[in-house]
């Protein structure tokens, strides 16, 4: 992409053929999709108040995970509910993920899936943002078949931003130790 607009957060598709990421070339930081070639710039979403980050696909390629921000400024923290959403390539208004209840409030990291697609990992805390509290943060398993969540982590130094080994069998995350970045 070129130009004035912002976009960052870049992720390709399984298949390769095209990068979605989150530009302001409409104003707000919506989810969009581009060829690998650059052609074709798509916006999915059509968010105006709310922010969107982090965006994961599917491993079918059909979906896009992202992190969906309350409007800003507002009495209340924007950072204080930033629950998991999942839209369709095709376009549509989306379904909040995670948590499923809208009134509960709860502060994610990017999402990583299972290899099958069954499974969505992601770092969660309740309670608003308070600065850099990562130790707030833990590793939650969301079975989406099932709709239940599991905890997999109880760090003292925090659990967040998941990665998922290509057979499955493992996650990369990020924690922290002491003031040190590391990941286990």
């Amino acid at each position: 992409t070129t130009g004035v607009p912002w976009d960052c957060m870049p992720r390709w598709s399984p298949d390769g053929r095209t990068i979605a990421f989150i530009s302001d070339r409409d104003g707000g930081d919506n989810l969009w999709v581009v060829n690998a070639d650059g052609t074709g710039a798509h916006r999915i979403t059509k968010e105006v108040d709310n922010a969107l980050s982090s965006p994961m696909w599917s491993p079918d390629g059909q979906y896009i995970v992202v992190r969906r921000f309350g409007p800003y400024p507002t009495d209340e923290n924007y950072l204080t509910n930033v629950p998991l959403w999942i839209y369709h390539v095709g376009g549509g208004t989306g379904t909040q993920l995670f948590p499923s209840v809208a009134t509960r409030k709860t502060t994610n990291t990017g999402a990583a899936f299972s290899p099958d697609g069954r499974t969505i990992y992601f770092g969660s805390h309740a309670g608003g943002y308070t600065g850099e509290n990562f130790a707030a943060y833990q590793i939650i398993a969301l079975d989406r078949e099932r709709g239940t969540e599991t905890a997999l982590t109880a760090s003292s130094g925090g659990a967040y931003r998941p990665v998922t080994s290509r057979d499955g069998k493992w996650l990369v995350y990020a924690t922290r130790a002491g003031t040190k970045t590391a990941l286990r």
